[in-house]
């Protein structure tokens, strides 16, 4: 094989590459980005899973055995749990957000070194 047949061959090997490339990236031009849950939502529906076996299971106890004692200990514990979570998740959110308590602190402490980095400044000039 000679050298321009090599280089030929070569050429051909990367246009085919190339093409490929081209098919992948135009496959999957129109897809959506998949956005990773955050961990709040992962452990409400763990616990909304948690509860409904729980509860389910609650129910089949009271069933088969006749006793009413799965109920207040089983069900009540994990509703709670629950409700607490679900709870502190919202306040969570709402503290974090724009305007919410945590934001509007770190933007006036934020201010605060602005303002001294600007007094410094100006120190040093005088």
């Amino acid at each position: 094989m000679t050298y321009k047949e090599e280089l030929e061959k070569a050429r051909d090997y990367a246009a085919r590459q190339k093409e490929k490339q081209n098919i992948e990236a135009v496959k999957h031009f129109y897809d959506k980005p998949k956005k990773k849950p955050s961990f709040s939502k992962l452990m409400l529906l763990f616990l909304i899973i948690n509860c409904s076996v729980i509860e389910i299971f609650s129910m089949v106890a009271m069933w088969v055995f006749q006793d009413l004692s799965p109920l207040g200990g089983l069900i009540a514990a994990i509703c709670t749990e629950t409700i607490g979570c679900v709870g502190y998740f919202a306040k969570s959110a709402r503290e974090n957000s724009v305007n919410g308590i945590t934001y509007s602190l770190a933007m006036r402490e934020q201010d605060r070194i602005d303002e001294q980095n600007i007094c410094s400044d100006e120190e040093a000039v005088g």
